[in-house]
């Protein structure tokens, strides 16, 4: 074997050997529902210190972060005759528009690390666009099975590692330590973990997946529907003082309406209509003064919440977990604020 056909070979299998990822030149973004830029700034710093990364500067609107690559193959690819160790940097920006808070992630490998000779290679994988869909569910919750599992499969199948309480899989019965040996029929040993991953995210709420587990003497089939799953942060409430007010509001933000035609409730604001009316986060409009959610257009829905202090409007509400219905009046009021400093 010549030289060069040797060297080809060596690199073919460094590749092969190294965790998946690719060259990108676009930053990662996820948008993310009524919040404010420091909980998540400080919710990305105690979970990135946690991982094992130093902080390299931090400010409401930005968090960057170092860690030495430890990856073997990532050193051999990324590392120099100079520095072996490179080093991997993310930086998450944090940028407000209107309700909604951008984040954008940029990850780099550097070459050369703290030197004049810095190299860098801007690299991305899946997992950190996921790692943005985490942050995303943290604040505003989402909708699927509550239920994760190992990333390599066990006994060729997959190995539940977390429950959310009160989700899909919890009322279904599974529990930690379970082994899910098929998923919608098809045995886990013969799915790519891409595949699974597809499977546990097609679909909206409502949508049922049939998972069979791995027991001592016969296998058990579950049945899980997808649900919205309640975010694990709850906003502070604004301590209230009678010096100032803002407009006067019905107080709910609403999310866009999904296949089935319903408008699901992102969040309620204390003391207004909405939350004296008993409706809570997770709830879905079916109907708006009667008439069902999908035969509004955006300007009959404008209008139908239009006017100032005093206006009402009809919902028919589906309460969060889909058991039951109803309808109540709400009326648009001023919501006490917290004084400007």
């Amino acid at each position: 074997m010549n030289i060069k056909r040797m060297l080809m070979l060596v690199i073919a299998v460094v590749l092969l050997q190294m965790p998946s990822f690719c060259f990108a030149n676009n930053m990662f973004s996820v948008e993310i529902n009524d919040v404010d830029s420091k909980p998540v700034a400080d919710l990305l710093l105690k979970d990135l210190v946690g991982r094992g990364y130093q902080i390299l500067s931090t400010s409401e609107y930005q968090v960057a972060v170092r860690k030495d690559v430890d990856n073997f193959w990532q050193q051999v690819f990324f590392g120099s005759q100079f520095n072996t160790v490179p080093e991997m940097r993310a930086y998450f920006n944090l940028v407000p528009s209107g309700s909604k808070l951008l984040v954008t992630l940029e990850v780099k490998i550097v070459t050369n690390p703290n030197s004049g000779f810095e190299k860098y290679s801007n690299v991305t994988n899946k997992e950190w666009q996921e790692y943005l869909y985490g942050i995303k569910k943290y604040f505003n919750g989402y909708v699927g099975y509550g239920i994760s599992w190992d990333k390599k499969k066990q006994e060729n199948c997959l190995k539940v590692t977390s429950i959310t309480a009160d989700g899909p899989a919890d009322k279904a019965g599974l529990k930690v330590g379970d082994l899910i040996s098929k998923v919608k029929g098809s045995s886990v040993e013969d799915l790519k973990m891409s595949k699974v991953n597809e499977i546990f995210h097609e679909g909206e709420a409502g949508t049922t997946l049939l998972v069979t587990l791995k027991k001592p003497l016969k296998d058990k089939d579950v049945m899980m529907t997808k649900d919205f799953i309640l975010p694990i942060y709850q906003k502070p409430v604004t301590p209230l003082t009678p010096n100032k007010v803002n407009k006067a509001v019905f107080g709910f933000t609403n999310g866009e309406v999904d296949l089935e035609g319903n408008m699901l409730i992102l969040s309620i604001t204390p003391g207004s209509s909405a939350d004296r009316a008993g409706i809570k986060v997770g709830d879905k409009i079916l109907r708006i003064n009667g008439i069902l959610v999908s035969e509004y257009t955006p300007d009959r829905f404008n209008a139908a919440f239009a006017g100032g202090e005093g206006a009402k409007v009809e919902l028919t509400i589906a309460v969060h977990g889909g058991e039951s219905e109803k309808t109540v009046t709400i009326v648009k009021t001023y919501i006490i604020q917290k004084s400007e400093l």
